[in-house]
């Protein structure tokens, strides 16, 4: 009987001593992900505890896989949570793929999605799951078996913050083996439902759970351990890796927005060729033979992704946040940047507008990229504080008379042409190509 008392006394000194380490105040609000097992459970007991239930509020996702039990868990989590005192709140939908290996995945998505939309709303501190030390060891090996890089291997983060929804993922039980919280649920005589669907192999992470990890603890009585010290060390290196990566990139970084990085290709060859991989990874370059091909490859290439496009050029290389919010032919003004959207990926700073004869008292209001039709006549800033027609810039490129009222222009309110933008058509010369270097072709000599 003691042991069993220390082990209800163990968890609730667990948790108070995760949320001393995160800084969680015990007067917080948190949302927890809820289903009905002993896992979670033992979680919202556990928790009640240390903050009061008025403090626990409990989030459910009904998926409807499993008929009438899944109907019976939803009805046993209502019944729990009147008896101890805690909000709930029930997310219940059909999930639309039939892929067994999919499904999981998918009521992943919806569940979080959730969790944070109550999380949001009810003002909360966090959200926090049950996940333990053996849904640890099954994830290291599920990962391990799909080819997961350092980050991967490091298993289910006991920390992290989810940056959408500006809201902190916490898991208090993931240092606690599964056999432990088996132990106080037995000592409080805990309710809780089982899930059938647990018992099935047909889903990988039950089959490494029934056959893989018994069979490796079994063969290995110290393995929880040694994972633990792996893990250890993994998160250092990536630790150390981090750190070069923040170093590399604040060498490198020549200027910054919200929607623009331009990177000097310099200082970023110069780097260790694994932490050049491990910052293009997160712009989507995926492996490290991709990076460095697009780094080797021509001036004016490209890469691009939902989230990012990346340009390659002679002295930098420029990731362009691509925004789908932003109008296609608007311009943007932003920390004396001029950032014209995801058609054209161009930008210039204001020393280089001054330096070509436009007052910097002209970059207010909002631009736009228009035709030359009604502009033919209009002049244009060329440099040394000069200008050009827009008419004489296109025969200068020996644009034909009936492609030049198509050529775009960037003109401000006033209807000030402020530049003669890149353009691409079959039937003219290819000015994007043939200027790779330029934002703005014609302003070659400032960059």
């Amino acid at each position: 009987m003691i042991l069993r008392e220390n082990m209800t006394h163990l968890l609730q000194e667990t948790v108070l001593t995760y949320f001393a380490k995160y800084s969680i105040p015990l007067s917080a609000k948190i949302v927890l992900g809820i289903s009905g097992g002993l896992d979670s459970m033992l979680l919202l007991h556990t928790v009640n505890e240390v903050l009061g239930s008025e403090n626990v509020l409990v989030a459910h996702c009904n998926y409807h896989l499993r008929g009438d039990e899944s109907d019976d868990d939803m009805l046993f989590l209502l019944g729990r949570c009147d008896a101890m005192g805690n909000k709930i709140y029930i997310h219940q939908s059909r999930l639309l793929t039939k892929d067994q290996s999919a499904i999981q995945a998918e009521a992943r998505n919806i569940r979080y999605t959730f969790f944070e939309k109550i999380a949001n709303e009810q003002d909360c501190y966090a959200i926090a799951t049950a996940h333990h030390l053996d849904d640890q060891l099954e994830t290291l090996l599920m990962r391990m078996g799909r080819g997961a890089g350092l980050t991967g291997l490091q298993g289910i983060p006991e920390y992290s913050f989810r940056h959408k929804s500006q809201i902190a993922l916490v898991r208090p039980f993931l240092q606690i083996t599964k056999d432990k919280l088996v132990q106080a649920a037995a000592e409080i005589s805990l309710p809780y439902r089982e899930d059938s669907s647990n018992a099935s192999n047909v889903y990988m992470r039950n089959n490494i759970r029934h056959t893989v990890l018994p069979a490796w603890k079994e063969a290995m009585p110290t393995l929880t351990q040694s994972i633990q010290h792996s893990i250890r060390q993994l998160q250092d290196a990536e630790n150390f890796i981090q750190k070069s990566k923040r170093e590399v990139l604040s060498k490198s970084l020549e200027f910054q927005t919200s929607f623009i990085l331009k990177l000097n290709k310099k200082v970023l060859l110069s780097a260790d060729p694994y932490i050049i991989k491990e910052i293009l990874f997160d712009f989507g370059l995926i492996d490290s033979d991709e990076a460095e091909k697009f780094l080797h490859s021509a001036v004016g290439s490209t890469y691009q992704t939902s989230q990012y496009k990346i340009i390659h050029r002679s002295q930098d290389v420029v990731i362009l946040f691509l925004q789908q919010d932003f109008e296609l032919k608007r311009a943007y003004i932003e920390n004396q940047i001029i950032w014209l959207p995801e058609y054209y990926s161009l930008f210039y700073d204001i020393e280089t507008v001054e330096k070509i004869g436009i007052p910097s008292s002209l970059l207010v209001g909002s631009l736009r990229i228009d035709s030359a039709q009604n502009y033919l006549n209009s002049k244009v800033p060329t440099g040394d504080h000069q200008h050009k027609t827009v008419l004489k810039i296109l025969k200068e490129y020996k644009i034909l008379p009936e492609d030049r009222p198509n050529i775009p222009l960037l003109i401000d309110e006033s209807n000030f042409v402020w530049a003669v933008l890149p353009w691409r058509s079959a039937s003219i010369k290819d000015t994007a190509e043939a200027h790779p270097e330029n934002m703005l072709y014609f302003y070659t000599q400032f960059f």
